[in-house]
């Protein structure tokens, strides 16, 4: 009788993959989602490069991704039965570029805004010295 033990750990190298794809959509160009049956734990072996901005969800929860034959994914699955797999593609530059657009945006409108105040102020303040310039008498 075998000495029991806890599992062996699973090899992305080598793990076996889910028995059944069920489905495959792209909801997105930066999204994508699996369904997958598996009888037992193994790995869901994905032919996308991993460059290290993919996260992975299994079943709403955060898994690590691992490499496989080379620079492609792994998606661990650690439980039998249905699961819902998603890959995301977030690439930190990007996120970088957001953030500084919107700074970027947000500081020309508040430049914007001085700059119209400041000439609303000097066209104000022209008029005035128009006006009182206008009731001097004439030296003629």
């Amino acid at each position: 009788m075998p000495a029991a033990g806890p599992a062996p750990a699973l090899d992305p190298a080598v793990g076996s993959a889910p028995d059944e794809i069920t489905s495959v959509t792209r909801p997105d160009a930066a999204t994508l989602a699996i369904a997958v049956d598996a009888r037992a734990p193994g790995w869901l072996h994905v032919a996308g490069v991993d460059d290290g901005f993919w996260t992975a969800m299994v079943d709403t929860r955060e898994v690590p991704i691992s490499r496989a034959n080379g620079p492609f994914m792994a998606v661990p699955i650690t439980e039998p039965g249905a699961h819902a797999v998603v890959l995301a593609y977030r690439p930190l530059p990007f996120r970088v570029g957001l953030v500084v657009a919107a700074v970027a945006a947000f500081a020309l409108a508040l430049l914007c805004l001085v700059s119209r105040r400041r000439r609303r102020a000097t066209s104000a303040l022209s008029g005035r010295v128009a006006a009182a310039g206008s009731e001097r008498p004439n030296a003629s």
